[in-house]
């Protein structure tokens, strides 16, 4: 089952020293231009909230 990544998840993976147009624009061209692929965003995501404890 996947889990769903809520905006919270989102912004505590972000970070807040990184709540940034600059940033979250240079994640997206990184996904659209297929070198950074929507599942590994994902797993990114996950692993940092549910493996380190968050």
């Amino acid at each position: 089952m996947i889990t769903k990544i809520t905006k919270e998840m989102m912004r505590a993976w972000i970070g807040g020293d990184n709540l940034n147009v600059d940033y979250l624009i240079d994640v997206l061209v990184e996904i659209v231009n297929d070198e950074y692929s929507v599942n590994s965003f994902y797993n990114d995501i996950y692993d940092y909230l549910f493996s380190e404890g968050h």
